[in-house]
């Protein structure tokens, strides 16, 4: 199934195919963000074939574990590339810090840049506790 060409929620133009730990993902070459379907993000998010050095860690976890979502995050709104809804934003598992905006009606998520690494080193640091 060819994936069709989605353009970047931040009005840059078209994002890239790109592939990452085996999955095919949308990436804006511009602005770096990151559109992943419901199924991309569990899968790279059970995998943990990227090493973070230790440095990277200590720095992505001294800014987790806040809940909410900061004002200035409440009110941008961005369209879901899928079906152009108003993708709210939300504190990713609650209470983790990292702000995403997720598609009301469940096509996936858009990360800015560099949320996609953050996850993954809040995610595999929980796990392994």
């Amino acid at each position: 199934m060819i994936k069709k060409t989605l353009r970047c929620v931040n009005g840059c133009g078209d994002m890239a195919v790109t592939l990452y730990e085996g999955v095919e993902i949308d990436t804006c070459p511009e602005c770096k963000g990151v559109w992943l379907g419901n199924e991309e993000l569990k899968h790279i998010i059970s995998t943990e074939d990227e090493a973070w050095p230790e440095e990277e860690i200590a720095k992505v976890l001294e800014k987790t574990g806040k809940a909410g979502v900061p004002d200035d995050e409440i009110h941008r709104e961005i369209p879901c590339p899928e079906c152009s809804a108003l993708m709210p934003a939300t504190n990713y598992q609650y209470s983790s810090g990292i702000i995403i905006n997720k598609c009301k009606n469940n096509h996936g998520v858009w990360l800015d840049e560099g949320e996609l690494d953050k996850i993954q080193i809040y995610k595999e640091h929980w796990s392994h506790k």
